[in-house]
């Protein structure tokens, strides 16, 4: 009886995924049409390595990037609590479909950070969860007309140092601070200087693998909205958005996810 009942359910389920994804496709190009027919947000082919500095908002003090990240944050503040308070004013045992979408991901995810990382620490995945959403999001924003916070070196940098630091706290609470700078000279003495340095460029590895890869992603799209009508970009920019952004992210938690296996791996003796 259990059986036929899951699958009858199974039917319900795919059709549930398949209408949330061309959902989410639609809505992404209905915002992108909208904030440029409408609020009169232009894609002009504007390329630049670094972000331009916004000279009447605190005399260059600010960056485009600043403005971007400001709006990505308040994105992501609106979405939870609309979730929150519309969707899920209270968790229940008996999930509904937007608890069971949040589930799965958060569940997925933390079993992913576990495998890689072999580490049982919930702060890891936490910080994967929030990693995730900043770069999505910014991708989001770029839809607004906005520059896209990622796009943006010194972002990319931070987001790499906390990695770094969130590496470095599993090793500590492993072995001890004693035990976490013995490790860099295991199995032998001479090759510590060798592997501090290495640990230490860590954020500049993750910084320009993410860097360059949103960077050309937006140029991308720069020309694409150049040279074509308004409605394919918005289609392209659906992919870059829910694909691109999504790939980034799986391939930055990747990469951390491992430095935190090594981090917390034994010495060998």
């Amino acid at each position: 009886m259990s059986a036929s009942v899951s699958e009858l359910t199974q039917p319900k389920r795919k059709k549930s995924k398949t209408g949330l994804i061309v959902g989410l496709i639609v809505g992404v190009i209905a915002l992108n049409v909208f904030a440029v027919k409408y609020l009169g947000l232009s894609h002009g082919i504007e390329i630049d390595v670094f972000p331009r500095l916004l000279e009447d908002l605190g005399g260059g003090i600010l960056a485009e990037t600043n403005i971007s990240m400001f709006v990505a944050s308040a994105l992501i503040i609106v979405s939870v609590l609309i979730v929150r308070i519309f969707f899920i004013p209270k968790f229940t045992d008996v999930p509904g479909k937007v608890q069971n979408v949040l589930e799965i991901i958060v569940g997925g995810l933390e079993s992913y950070a576990y495998g890689v990382s072999g580490v049982k620490d919930s702060y890891v995945p936490a910080y994967g969860l929030t990693v995730g959403a900043v770069i999505v999001f910014s991708g989001f924003v770029e839809l607004l007309g906005f520059r896209a916070p990622t796009t943006d070196f010194l972002m990319n940098f931070a987001l790499a140092t906390i990695a770094l630091i969130v590496i470095n706290i599993v090793g500590v609470r492993r072995f001890g601070a004693t035990g976490r700078l013995k490790s860099f000279f295991d199995p032998v003495p001479m090759v510590g200087p060798i592997l501090l340095v290495t640990h230490l460029l860590i954020p500049v590895s993750l910084t320009f693998r993410l860097f360059g890869n949103i960077l050309g992603g937006m140029i991308v799209l720069q020309l694409l909205y150049a040279v074509t009508p308004l409605f394919v970009p918005g289609v392209l920019n659906s992919f870059f958005v829910l694909f691109h952004a999504g790939m980034q992210t799986y391939v930055f938690l990747t990469l951390m996810f491992t430095y935190v296996n090594e981090a917390a791996e034994e010495p060998q003796n």
